[in-house]
């Protein structure tokens, strides 16, 4: 099965791309048989094979010594499908018709949707080196950025074994620093092979890494991986390979500290090898066009085909040379797909500007003219090592014992100063930052630069500095170096004090629009100019050109400008120098740059005249007595039209002239004729040249004019006094004929239904008409002016049909009779029936006079509505109520509305109040009784005396029960449900405030509680407000009579009392009640309609009782000092009684 899933990916992608390498096809092909099967002895060998001798190169399939070819292609679309896109990434890669590496970079640079750009690179080398990190240390994925150097989908284990996928293998490693350094052995890597060294720190102190790779041969590259131990992230540096291509030298910071071990990973990159089949390793095309190196001649076979026989010597010769260098016992490629080998180069020569190649023939193969060709060699194969060493010294800066300085601006003051400087490093080579500095005299920082310095062997690095100043000012500049990691390298500052510097001038650069113009045009300045200043590496390269921060022009006239783009016009003819310095931020001045102007006035004015925006050159017609307004202001000249003169000869006599007078009005009055005809002429002057411009002005006499009055309006029967519709600017109207087109009535005043509507003309000048029906009118009028001239118009008028007239009146019927109510002056009440009457409405101009024609519309506050002309209607809400009356007439016309607003008087709360006392269990609740809200009570009662007052007793418990209390208003009839607003019976009361009389605290509980301590009468005070505004009340008061308790003033008992002798005792006994007779009644029925039903009559007669030892529970019951006895005497008072026992009695 798992042979079946490798074999059938093969299918798939000959299917999809036949073309591809077997690298990837063959790679594919086992991730086929790991998805579907997971890992099997089969793919743990490929990989290992691989993992262990990394060597091998992954682009190059030749199967040489075992399967590792299989291994690095499988590992590697691994990886491609864990970080671009899985499944769907892997379909793309195989149907690109693209091949190998070229394809993988397609891959990359556009992954699965979701995968961004370039999370691997965009190169095959990107992929490539993050590939072998994932290859060699199997990165935690779990961490974002970290990501690309594992895989998720494939478990490599540190150490092979046949049961597992391991990681790439170290080649050499090193943990040993006796010495502090180290060199490995030479290693043979394949092109795309990949060798790995361990450098471990083994607990020496942190110092920087010095790395150098050397190969045996142009190629090779590497990368550091070195891991955190601070944060656990891996960090990744590339070799900087040297000019001659043999060597990389890199520098890893804190080796020892932060970093205790580095993988150094190193391959060979030959661009001239990368994808291979077995020995068709072609370099590709030779440099230069498409139709270069096709084959012009077969010496083997002159007539256009020749099969070359395998161990032949063969000729072929190519239409051109080539800059690769192509040299003996180089292969030939047929450039076919794959490419064919067909022989090895024996010679080369060149013959009349082509290239003649004398092979050995490998294989049998037809070749044919204009079939194209390639050369190359063996895939590579070479040796690389790796030497280490501690940095124990750190990289020295020191500078030059002489400065040199530099007069730019030829002022004699040196503005620049040169600083050479060195760098020293122990490493193999490494790259430092070397920071720059400068400081002015205040110490202030005035310009920074940072340069990249590569250093190493321990010989000096020397470069130079340039600096140019922006003022004067003594300077210094300060250099320190910084390593890889950004790190200042302790003791590596040095400072230059240059001393005085001074400011290198700016330079002007103005520009002008035009230096030869007429007076009076506008001339643009334009400023510019530059400010070079600040810290270079190279001379005369100056990185700040800033603007100049102040202008100063001098136009030559006597006139300056500190404007940087001021505008300027000269006013008299020469030739003007004009100049332009510049000031930048160091307060300095640049030299003149100099403009010769030349200012001439060769142009005449061109007048032009315009009425009313249109120009005329010949003639112009107006009338008599017309103001025209003559405009020259299209005058054309240099000069501006406000400083030219203009001179108007109106052709009767009259002149006028002046200044900038390009705009002037004239009338011509009545001529003798009636078209009088005047030569206007018009003269400018600009103080050099004149210009003239002559025009026919025919002044026309006119006719009666129509006056614009728009269409009048009136009323029907209103008179409407017409107004003058003509004037006679050159004379007077003498004639009217007005003509009506339906008859009218000329009263002119106090017209009615009453009046005639007849007439059809008037000769009046202004007429009055008036009309008995609506609607639109017409009126011809004609009129005639003293020169017989004659004139026509149609006059429209409307009139309007008169709205009809709203108009009520209110009554209320009292007792027998009705009575008006004018709710300006008086208040409404709620549930009072109001008869409103509106047949006092009428039409001005109806077919009758009374309100029978007139429909009506009836609208009252609360939204009802009638079209009765007579209604009843009462309000039932309080405050402000309105009603409105609107009426129309015959023709639909609308009436003015009739708007009454009324204020409605809010009825005030009605109380409804009983006080009852509760009994349990037969005897009246007291204040000591206890109770809850679940109580439930045998029986209710209202105990009253016979002035009908409340009646009780000290302690005992009253009830106040406002049951049937509501609002007034009529909507709350029948709702006792208090305070509650949301429920649907609230009572409309909001609040209740209780006063007992007896200096307790208000209570505002709707149905309280209450007893009193103390006897007397008491006055209780209900107060409850309504929610009607600010809240209507309704106080209510009435007395509560406590019973005083009886009085026993003494007790009568002898002074000794002895044993079996009979004794009489008596008590003296005073009671309020008792004493005058008091009765009151409890009626034991209040749910019958009424609590002063006199049910049970109580007499206030007193009732005695004696307990003669209140420490003796004589009766058994419990209780010792209920043990009664009832005196039967006449009195109901004293008692006899005789003691068998001696002793003190309570």
């Amino acid at each position: 099965k798992v042979i079946l899933a490798h074999e059938f990916e093969h299918l798939l992608h000959n299917a999809l791309d036949a073309g591809e390498y077997n690298w990837i096809d063959e790679g594919a092909a086992d991730m086929a048989a790991y998805l579907c099967f997971g890992g099997s002895s089969t793919l743990y060998g490929h990989v290992n094979a691989w993992t262990q001798r990394a060597s091998d190169s992954l682009r190059w399939w030749d199967q040489s010594e075992d399967t590792a070819d299989y291994g690095s292609g499988f590992i590697f679309m691994l990886y491609l499908a864990d970080h671009l896109g899985g499944g769907n990434a892997i379909r793309n890669l195989v149907a690109d018709q693209d091949r190998g590496g070229l394809s993988v970079e397609n891959l990359a640079q556009n992954p699965i949707s979701g995968i961004p750009n370039g999370v691997l690179g965009t190169t095959f080398e990107d992929v490539w080196k993050n590939f072998t990190i994932a290859a060699t240390l199997d990165v935690d994925t779990s961490i974002p950025d970290q990501k690309k150097y594992g895989l998720s989908n494939l478990d490599l284990t540190p150490v092979c074994s046949g049961n597992a996928f391991c990681r790439v293998q170290v080649s050499e490693s090193n943990s040993d620093w006796s010495s502090n350094a180290w060199s490995s052995d030479w290693y043979e890597t394949e092109g795309w092979g990949l060798r790995v060294f361990k450098i471990e720190s083994s607990g020496t102190s942190p110092v920087p890494l010095s790395l150098r790779l050397t190969g045996e041969v142009e190629g090779f590259k590497g990368i550091t991986v070195s891991k955190s131990l601070a944060d656990g992230r891996y960090t990744v540096n590339d070799f900087q390979i040297s000019s001659s291509g043999l060597t990389g030298t890199s520098v890893v910071q804190d080796f020892g500290g932060d970093v205790e071990e580095v993988h150094v990973i190193t391959w060979l990159d030959d661009p001239l090898f990368s994808d291979c089949n077995y020995g068709a390793c072609g370099a590709g095309d030779w440099a230069g066009a498409s139709t270069d190196h096709l084959i012009q001649e077969n010496t083997a076979n002159p007539s256009v085909n020749g099969e070359f026989v395998a161990g032949s010597t063969d000729t072929l010769r190519v239409n051109s040379l080539t800059p690769y260098e192509v040299k003996e016992g180089d292969f030939v490629f047929l450039d076919s797909t794959p490419p064919r080998k067909i022989g090895t180069i024996s010679s080369l020569n060149s013959v009349s500007g082509q290239l003649e190649i004398l092979f050995e023939s490998t294989i049998n193969i037809d070749v044919n003219i204009g079939d194209r060709i390639r050369a190359g060699g063996e895939y590579p194969i070479a040796d690389v090592m790796l030497e280490a060493s501690r940095i124990v010294e750190p990289a020295t800066l020191s500078l030059d014992s002489e400065y040199f300085y530099y007069d730019r601006d030829n002022n004699s003051m040196s503005d620049t100063v040169m600083v050479g400087y060195n760098v020293n490093s122990n490493a193999f080579a490494e790259v430092l930052d070397v920071e720059i500095e400068v400081f002015d005299d205040a110490d202030v920082l005035i310009d920074s630069k940072s340069m990249v310095v590569t250093a190493g062997g321990g010989i000096d690095s020397s470069n130079s500095i340039w600096f140019t100043a922006p003022k004067d000012d003594i300077y210094s500049i300060q250099l320190y170096l910084k390593n890889s990691l950004g790190e200042i390298i302790e003791n590596s500052t040095v400072t230059a004090d240059v001393g005085s510097l001074s400011n290198l001038i700016p330079s002007a650069n103005g520009t002008l629009s035009t230096n030869n113009t007429l007076t009076w045009y506008d001339i643009q300045f334009t400023g510019s100019g530059i400010d070079y200043w600040g810290l270079s590496s190279q001379n005369n390269t100056l990185p700040y050109a800033a603007t100049p921060e102040g202008y100063l022009w001098d136009f030559g006239d006597g006139n300056t400008s500190s404007l940087k783009i001021p505008q300027k016009s000269y006013f008299e003819v020469g030739i003007y120098n004009a100049s332009l310095i510049v000031r930048d931020a160091g307060g300095s001045w640049s030299n003149p740059q100099y403009f010769s102007i030349n200012i001439t006035d060769e142009l005449s004015p061109n007048p032009i005249i315009r009425v009313n925006r249109v120009i005329y050159d010949t003639e112009i017609y107006i009338l008599t007595g017309q103001n025209v307004l003559f405009d020259a202001s299209l005058t054309s000249d240099n000069v501006e039209i406000d400083n030219l003169e203009f001179t108007w000869d109106w052709g009767d006599g009259n002149i006028t002239q002046g200044i900038g007078l390009y705009s002037i009005s004239n009338m011509w009055s009545d001529g003798p004729t009636n078209l009088t005809t005047y030569l206007l002429n018009l003269t400018v002057f600009d103080g050099i040249n004149y210009g003239y411009q002559d025009l026919m002005v025919h002044v026309q006499n006119r006719p009666p004019s129509p006056l614009n009055k728009g269409v009048l309006y009136t009323y029907t029967y209103t008179p409407l006094n017409l107004p003058d519709y003509f004037e006679d600017l050159d004379g007077e109207i003498v004639s009217w004929d007005w003509q009506f087109f339906e008859p009218v009535n000329l009263d002119g005043q106090d017209v009615d239904r009453n009046d005639l509507f007849v007439e059809l003309s008037s000769t009046s000048r202004n007429p009055a008409p008036s009309w008995s029906t609506s609607g639109a009118k017409s009126i011809n009028l004609t009129v005639v002016d003293d020169d017989g001239d004659s004139n026509f118009l149609i006059i429209e008028i409307v009139v309007v049909n008169q709205k009809p007239l709203a108009n009520f009146e209110v009554q209320v019927l009292d007792g027998s009779t009705s009575q008006e109510i004018d709710f300006r002056y008086q208040s409404g009440e709620m549930g009072q029936i109001y008869t409103f009457n509106g047949g006092k409405s009428f039409d001005p101009d109806g077919s009758t006079i009374d309100s029978s024609i007139l429909e009506f519309n009836w609208l009252f506050s609360d939204g009802y509505a009638s079209n009765k002309s007579l209604l009843n209607y009462n309000f039932s809400e309080p405050g402000k109520q309105w009603v409105r009356l609107i009426v129309s007439d015959e023709l639909g016309e609308v009436s003015v509305e009739n708007n009454v607003s009324i204020t409605v008087i809010n009825p005030t709360p009605i109380i409804k109040l009983r006080v009852i006392e509760a009994s349990l269990n037969g005897t009246v609740v007291m204040s000591t009784t206890p109770v809850s809200n679940l109580t439930v009570y045998d029986a209710w009662t209202h105990t009253f005396n016979e002035n009908n007052r409340t009646f009780t007793a000290v302690g005992n418990r009253l009830f106040f029960d406002t049951y049937g209390t509501r609002d007034g208003d009529a909507t709350f009839e029948n709702k006792y449900i208090p305070i509650d607003r949301e429920n649907q019976d609230w009572n409309g009361i909001v609040s209740y405030t209780w006063n007992f009389g007896d200096a307790s605290p208000e209570v505002h509980d709707p149905m309280p509680w209450h007893h009193y301590d103390l006897p007397g009468v008491y006055t209780v005070t209900l107060v409850v407000r309504d929610a009607y505004e600010t809240g209507d009340v309704t106080r209510f008061a009435f007395e509560i009579e406590v019973n005083n308790p009886p009085v026993i003033d003494s007790i009568d008992l002898p002074g000794i009392i002895y044993i079996g002798e009979g004794v009489l005792i008596g008590a003296n006994i005073s009671d309020q009640e008792s004493d005058s007779n008091h009765v009151y009644w409890i009626d034991q029925d209040i749910d019958d309609g009424s609590i002063y039903d006199k049910q049970v009559k109580v007499s206030s007669m007193l009732s005695v009782r004696w307990d003669f030892d209140i420490l003796v529970d004589e009766d058994g019951n419990g209780i010792s000092d209920d043990d009664w006895v009832i005196p039967s005497g006449p009195d109901g008072v004293k008692i006899p009684i005789t003691f068998d026992e001696a002793g003190t009695y309570l």
